[in-house]
């Protein structure tokens, strides 16, 4: 859930 607020993406936590 860390990358939720870099890329914008709260519903989709991504990693990179």
């Amino acid at each position: 859930s860390i990358s939720t607020l870099q890329y914008g993406t709260i519903q989709r936590p991504t990693k990179p």
